[in-house]
């Protein structure tokens, strides 16, 4: 027996980011996501948060190897990687993926990484360029 359930239940166990109070990702980082996005899940090393909207889906995850290793063990990634620095100091590798969605790795200066993959749900990522970045921003280790 199958039972279908509607989609406003992800919410029953979810929380609005305020944009202010960090969200443990793992033991040594923490993400401010952005205000008023939705927080669905916070596991372990593991966050899942999305836009208001809903197109726009990121999981967080912390991880222990280089950002070289993570990227080149997601699968699907797509074109070569690209560094970059944040404004917040930390670095950025991230790629495009083969399903249309993004992956990058934050990488703090003592050695925790936070994983990040988006995917975007009937919406061209383009548009979400700034919102990517924000969440990005908002990661600390």
């Amino acid at each position: 027996m199958t039972t279908a359930l509607p989609p406003v239940l992800e919410n029953l166990a979810s929380d609005v980011a305020d944009g202010v109070t960090a969200v443990p990702v793992g033991d040594e980082a923490e993400v401010v996501v952005p205000a008023d996005w939705i927080v669905t899940t916070h596991e372990g090393d593991a966050v899942a948060v999305r836009t208001p909207d809903g197109v726009l889906r990121a999981q967080l995850e912390a991880a222990d190897e280089d950002a070289a290793a993570i990227l080149s063990a997601t699968p699907g990634v797509q074109g070569a990687a690209r560094t970059e620095q944040l404004a917040s100091g930390m670095s950025a590798m991230h790629a495009g993926l083969e399903d249309g969605g993004y992956v990058a790795v934050v990488a703090g200066p003592d050695g925790a990484n936070v994983r990040v993959v988006i995917e975007v749900r009937g919406g061209d990522i383009s548009a979400y360029r700034p919102a990517i970045a924000h969440l990005l921003e908002g990661i600390r280790t």
